[in-house]
Order: structure tokens, then C-alpha cells, then sequence
């Protein structure tokens, strides 16, 4: 039951009858002589480009700037524009896609009356939520289409076209930083009509906006629904997209293997692509997931082999490209450049115009390193800045955050009292990973104030939850410390099985009994490489090399249970 684009090596997850791969090329083996046949035939060049653009996206954009030069009306050169657009995103050429939608905008308000129709207002509103998505891609015009987006006037989200342009528009109030639950609300609205229309964006866009927002869960099962369809449709860049956005939302949350299966499935589909140069997100989310697991030169030498050009351009993969850049970097021991890494992400944010505190909060993790380094003086200013549009984003994340960040650079028992709320506040939040950090803290600061046995507690909790999230590197670092302060870890359970994930006590069990891995896949509704991914999160952390060893120890842990 797979499309034939994804092969033995690509199962999903989802069921049910998809759409073929093969079906697109051949509609553009067909199409290509009616098109130098009939070289200004519009409609015949732009269902041709749609038949490109999935796999030959350069081949597309030609073929759809002749459209946009051949087209005699405004209505079919609007179409043909926001097809463009879109396509443009695959190949990098955003900014003149731009150019195109904005002349297109101009047209319109020259030749359309005071009262379309519905139809034409329809048409325009598409242009519109087009010119957000492209326009929003990269740094230089992100100014100049916010400006031009607050001249336009906000749709109640009733067509498809409404809700692609709301769903923008809520990107950008979550890019300014402002009224979470706001933002949150119009995402919500767009989502109340599930479709997958101008390539999925205004579903992508939603689901990142609720994860800003601390809905981290209803946005996974956005993107579960778009990974569905895209899946049905045969849309490989569109499913790629979804999986890879997903797997930075379960690195988010700490389910650090499903983030490495989601990333390790969109590389794979990307590679058999025209545009896997592209690919950025779900390499960002791998990095991330080996420097948790305590491997920052694997995480560095995947950002090396990114080969976007003019990464730096673009306004979302760049300030997550830094971050994980900056994270390894200060974990192979270079401060110095790692600090620097952080500033310039800052830097890059301001000038972006991208104000929320939490989509790279580098000044939190920069405010850790200086203060680990005797330099706590260094970063009171930025993080001011950083908490106060938390307080203004308002989400229990961004919250906590800021207390985390005031309190390692506060001194003595007043710093102590921030990152006991900071610990307060994050378990409340769905950021696993900075609780986890939070927890750290408290635990030194304690350890620091002759707080001993507290301290104990604290780092204790902070090596469990990173055991359980598979943040190897934070476990063991929590671990020595707590030896340090003359603590020992104390299993919760007294089960060999405690260090596993709910997840890969699933798989494991299954394992045991004798079952393959793709009878497992099966069985959990998983895919083949999710299973792939626990089992070897599995043996790593029971130090493990085969599947004997790992019966044996299940069946110790159901002995002692029993």
C-alpha cells in the first residue's frame, strides 16, 4: 500500500490507498508536445508545470514564467502567479516571486472595481496568502511584506483562500512576539476546515505557530493529518516538509527517537529529489537529536553537509541552523565561538525584524554560558531583552525560560528562588529538554549554597527525565554531578527497563518474543524505521549488542516484577 516514489525503504505510518508517483511524470510526457504544439495555450503550461514541479520544480518555473508572459488576462496571469510562487520556494527564488505577486497586487487595484464579486475577491485573497508564504521565506523581504500585509484587511477564515491568507497572517503576529493565545485562536480557525491547499503552508504555518504556543500536541496532529495527505497525494516535497517540521516538534517535547525517525524518513525521501539540497529542517532536527544524545561532532558534521545556498537569507532555517550550530559547538568545549554563534543569531533575529523569545531562544543558553564561564555580568542586558518579550509572548515556555536565564546569572539565594519557579513553570510547559536543563541548574545552584540533599533530589530528577527522553549527554552530566554532591542514582522502579521510553518498551517487548521488525512496524502502527530507531535507542542505553541479551533482560525485569 505505498506509492512507488517511497520503495521498500520509505514505509509510513498512515494507511490507505495513495496516489501513484508515476501518474505525474507521465502527465507531463503527454503534456509537453501539446505544449510546443500550442505554445500559448496557459492552462496546458501550467498543468504541465504542476506535473513538473514535484520532482523537476527549475523545469516548472520556466514553463510558468512563460505562462505569466503568454497570459492575455488578469485572472489567468493571477493563477499563474501564485503557482510560481509557490514553486518558486522549491528552487530558492522567493524574493522574485515576490516581485511578481506585488505587480500582480497593483494590477488588481488598477483594473478591478470597487465590488469584484466574490470570485474575484476570492482570486485576489489567493494572491495575498501567496505573497505572505513566499514573502515571509526570506530575511530581505520579510520588513516589506509585514508592512504590506498591515494594509491588508484581516478575512474571517470562511474560504480556502481566507483561511491560506489568516494562517500568514498568524505567523506573522508569532513572529512579532505578541499575545500567544491570540495568535493561537486564528490558528485554530484556520484549521477548522482540514485541507492541504497552496501546498500545505497554511497548515505548516498553523502547526508552527501552535508549537510557539505551547500547543506542541495539537501541532503534532496537525501535521499528522497533512503527512496523510500529502502521503495520498504523492506530494514528496509536501510530505518531507510535514515529517521534518514534526520532527523538530518531538525534539521540542524530548521524544528524541521519534525525532530522529521523522528526520531520518524526510532525508530519505528528500534524496531521491531534484530538491534535496534544500532540505534543511529535518537535518537541523537530526543535528539536534545527536548533540542531545551526547555526539556534538556527528551534530556538527551533519550542519557542515548542509548545502543550501545562502542559508543565511532565509528567516526560519538559519536561526535554527545557529542554534544547533552554537549548542554543538559550546559541547566540544569551544565557548568562545559558540557564544559568538549564539550573538549572531540575535543579531540575524533583530534584523529579520523576529521578535519571539522562544523560536531560537539563543539568549537563554548564551546567558548559561557566560555565566558557566565567570561571566554572568556580560549578559544581564540580553537577558532583559529576552525575558521581557517573554512576558509579552506570554507562554508558560517563554516564562520559564526567562526565570531559567535571570536566575544563572543571579547570585545567592534570589537566583536560587528564580530557578526553583523557573523549574516550577517548565513542568508545566511541554519544553521537556529545558526542564531538564532547569533541573540542572537548581540542583548546582543548591549544591553551591550548601544545600546538599535538595541539590541531590534535583539533579536526580534532572538525570531520570533525561534518561527517559534519550538526552544521553544531560544524564550523564547531571550524574557526575550528583556523585559530586555524594548522591547516587536510585532506580525509580528497580526495573533494568528504567532508562526506556514508553515507546521503546513497546518495541522492546515485542523484540523479545522473537518478532521482526517489520512485524513490530505492524503491529504498533508505526513505520519501519521507527522501530529501527528504538530498538537502537534501546541497546545503547542497556548496553546491549543483540537481541539475546535484550530478551534476557526483559525477562529479568519481569522477574523481578512479578
Amino acid at each position: 500500500d505505498l506509492p512507488d516514489e517511497l520503495g521498500p525503504r520509505h514505509e509510513l505510518p498512515e494507511r490507505g490507498q495513495p496516489a501513484h508517483r508515476g501518474a505525474r511524470p507521465a502527465v507531463a510526457r503527454y503534456l509537453e508536445p501539446v505544449v510546443a504544439a500550442r505554445p500559448d495555450d496557459v492552462g496546458a503550461r501550467t498543468r504541465l508545470a504542476a506535473a513538473l514541479a514535484q520532482h523537476e520544480p527549475e523545469r516548472a518555473v520556466a514553463q510558468l514564467r512563460d505562462a505569466l508572459d503568454r497570459a492575455v488576462d488578469l485572472p489567468s496571469r493571477a493563477q499563474a502567479a501564485v503557482q510560481l510562487a509557490m514553486t518558486s520556494l522549491a528552487v530558492q527564488q522567493a524574493p522574485r516571486a515576490v516581485r511578481v505577486l506585488q505587480d500582480v497586487l497593483d494590477t488588481m487595484d488598477r483594473e478591478f472595481p470597487a465590488d469584484p464579486g466574490p470570485e474575484a475577491t476570492e482570486l485576489r485573497t489567493h494572491v495575498e496568502a501567496a505573497l505572505l508564504v513566499v514573502g515571509l521565506d526570506e530575511k530581505k523581504t520579510v520588513a516589506a511584506t509585514i508592512d504590506r500585509m498591515g494594509r491588508m484587511a484581516r478575512p474571517a477564515g470562511r474560504t480556502p483562500a481566507e483561511r491560506q491568507k489568516l494562517a500568514m497572517m498568524t505567523v506573522t503576529l508569532a513572529m512579532d512576539g505578541d499575545d500567544a493565545a491570540a495568535a493561537v485562536d486564528l490558528a485554530r480557525r484556520v484549521l477548522l476546515v482540514d485541507e492541504a491547499t497552496l501546498g500545505g503552508w497554511a497548515v505548516l504555518a498553523s502547526s508552527l505557530v501552535l508549537r510557539l504556543a505551547d500547543e506542541v500536541e495539537e501541532s503534532t496532529a496537525v501535521l499528522d493529518r497533512l503527512v496523510v495527505q500529502s502521503r495520498e497525494q504523492a506530494s514528496a516535497w509536501t510530505y518531507s516538509l510535514a515529517v521534518g517540521t514534526r520532527a523538530t516538534n518531538h525534539v521540542v517535547v524530548g521524544s528524541l527517537a521519534e525525532g530522529e525517525a521523522d528526520a531520518r524518513t524526510a532525508l530519505d525521501i528528500a534524496e531521491q529529489e531534484a530538491w534535496r539540497g534544500n532540505t534543511v529542517v529535518p537535518t537541523i532536527a537530526l543535528a539536534n537529536v545527536r548533540q542531545q544524545q551526547g555526539d556534538p561532532e556527528a551534530a556538527l558534521e551533519l550542519l557542515d553537509g548542509i548545502v543550501r545556498p545562502r542559508l543565511e537569507d532565509f528567516a526560519w532555517e538559519y536561526h535554527d541552523y545557529l542554534m544547533a550550530r552554537a549548542g554543538a559547538t559550546a559541547d566540544v568545549g569551544d565557548v568562545d565561538r559558540a557564544l559568538s554563534t549564539y550573538r549572531r543569531c540575535g543579531d540575524s533575529l533583530d534584523a529579520a525584524g523576529i521578535a519571539n523569545p522562544v523560536l531560537a531562544p539563543w539568549w537563554v543558553h548564551a546567558a548559561v554560558l557566560l555565566a558557566d564561564t565567570g561571566r554572568a555580568h556580560e549578559a544581564h542586558g540580553i537577558v532583559e531583552g529576552g525575558a521581557e518579550r517573554a512576558a509579552r509572548w506570554g507562554t508558560g515556555r517563554g516564562r520559564g525560560l526567562a526565570l531559567l536565564a535571570r536566575g544563572v546569572v543571579t547570585a545567592g539565594p534570589r537566583g536560587e528562588d528564580m530557578l526553583r519557579e523557573a523549574v516550577e513553570v517548565l513542568e508545566g510547559s511541554p519544553a521537556r529538554t529545558e526542564l531538564i536543563l532547569a533541573h540542572h541548574l537548581l540542583g548546582r545552584a543548591m549544591l553551591v549554597s550548601d544545600h546538599a540533599e535538595d541539590a541531590r533530589e534535583q539533579l536526580r530528577r534532572a538525570a531520570t527525565l533525561a534518561a527517559r527522553c534519550g538526552a544521553l549527554r544531560a544524564a550523564r552530566v547531571a550524574r557526575e554531578l550528583l556523585v559530586q554532591a555524594g548522591g547516587r542514582m536510585r532506580p525509580p522502579t528497580g526495573s533494568p527497563l528504567d532508562p526506556l521510553t514508553g515507546a521503546e518498551r513497546r518495541v522492546v517487548a515485542l523484540a523479545a518474543e522473537g518478532a521482526r521488525n517489520r512485524e513490530i512496524a505492524e503491529a504498533l502502527f508505526v513505520t519501519l524505521r521507527t522501530v529501527e530507531v528504538h530498538l537502537t535507542s534501546a541497546f545503547r542505553k542497556l548496553g546491549v549488542t543483540d537481541r539475546a541479551a535484550l530478551a534476557g533482560i526483559v525477562d529479568a525485569a519481569r522477574v523481578r516484577s512479578a
